[in-house]
């Protein structure tokens, strides 16, 4: 009995240190992951957030439309400047769309065709490939797309209006 009692307390000692050892191991990882940045976030603008590589994603097509329209590099500079800014802008222009209700779904069906008919493709899976191929996240690209026309959207209803109130037959 003596000998079965000693086997107990031996199994209980090493539960309790393996117990310890686990717990040692679980508050390490704790503290580590709790030091670990996943995501800088520069801006914040209502419930939405501006992140580093957001930032950087606008400065890199930024620096890419310049190449393309043979900006120099001191019109690539001033551009930049405003790069923030114009985040800041757009994701206000997109939360007025979504206080408006404007999802711009239907016009990215539209023009996601107007364009695979621009570039004579068969079908919308050509056209996805069309942008892998240009290293162009599809989804991103929607995304854009998709952004590109809410903010037009929420431009032409709040500020068309009110334009077309102020100008009267006796100003033109």
């Amino acid at each position: 009995m003596a000998n079965y009692a000693c086997k107990i307390i031996r199994v209980a000692t090493l539960i309790r240190k393996y117990l310890l050892c686990f717990a040692g191991v679980l508050m390490l990882s704790v503290c580590l992951s709790a030091d670990t940045v996943v995501e800088e976030i520069i801006a914040r603008v209502n419930d939405s957030i501006i992140t580093r590589s957001d930032f950087n994603k606008s400065k890199e097509q930024l620096a890419n439309e310049a190449k393309q329209q043979n900006i120099s590099d001191t019109g690539v500079k001033d551009r930049e400047k405003d790069v923030l800014r114009d985040l800041i802008d757009q994701q206000l222009l997109l939360d007025k769309g979504k206080d408006l209700g404007i999802t711009g779904d239907t016009e990215l069906v539209k023009r996601l065709d107007q364009l695979r008919k621009q570039l004579n493709l068969e079908s919308m899976d050509d056209l996805e490939k069309e942008a892998q191929k240009q290293g162009v996240s599809f989804e991103d690209f929607k995304q854009g797309m998709r952004n590109n026309i809410i903010t037009e959207e929420v431009i032409s209803h709040e500020v068309g209006p009110k334009i077309q109130n102020e100008i009267t037959p006796q100003a033109v």
